[in-house]
């Protein structure tokens, strides 16, 4: 337990001499969040995928992490909140880094929330105008009442509020305290 509170395993492994997995667990999810912010859950989940950290946007976290073995994915579903990443041990600076960032400056900014928004309205247009999703829709809605469990659409994705989401990232990591930390790989505990 690190003096933060955070809980942390180390299982180190020579299965892969270059790969260090990562995992960070927290109980508690999405279900106390209203359904009022329907959408935006709905939403982020491909929203979160294109995140910036801090002053860094997407691309610019990308142009960053050019030539490093780097990956970070937050999700978070209705009962835990999880953090994924892989990076190999050259790198576990850099990984700890954008984790650490995760935690206090996640960011999306307004042109790439609306480019994201202008790309998957592009597509989703296209296979609404199918039966086959039409079809799809209804039965969703059909079987499920609750307004988080409706099928992704244009409506959906041109309705989402970027700042809500952003306050929902920042409600699931405001407390680092809260994760169990798993490093598994060619990790030295020292």
């Amino acid at each position: 337990t690190l003096s933060n509170g955070a809980k942390v395993i180390i299982k180190p492994t020579k299965f892969k001499e270059d790969e260090i997995l990562m995992t960070a667990v927290a109980k508690g999810g999405t279900s106390v969040i209203g359904d009022e912010l329907a959408n935006e859950l709905i939403v982020s989940s491909i929203a979160f995928n294109q995140y910036g950290l801090g002053n860094y946007t997407n691309t610019d976290l990308q142009k960053y992490l050019a030539g490093k073995q780097v990956s970070l994915r937050p999700s978070f579903s209705e009962y835990n909140r999880q953090l994924s990443g892989s990076t190999t041990p050259k790198d576990l600076n850099t990984l700890m880094e954008l984790t650490y960032m995760m935690f206090t400056d996640f960011n999306i900014t307004e042109d790439e929330y609306a480019a994201m928004q202008n790309m998957y309205a592009g597509v989703l247009q296209n296979q609404e105008a199918t039966p086959n999703f039409q079809f799809n829709k209804f039965l969703v809605k059909s079987l499920f009442t609750n307004p988080r469990n409706q099928m992704l659409s244009v409506d959906i994705i041109k309705s989402a509020d970027r700042q809500k989401m952003l306050d929902i990232a920042k409600q699931m990591t405001e407390n680092a305290a809260d994760y169990t930390f798993v490093f598994v790989g060619n990790v030295d505990a020292e």
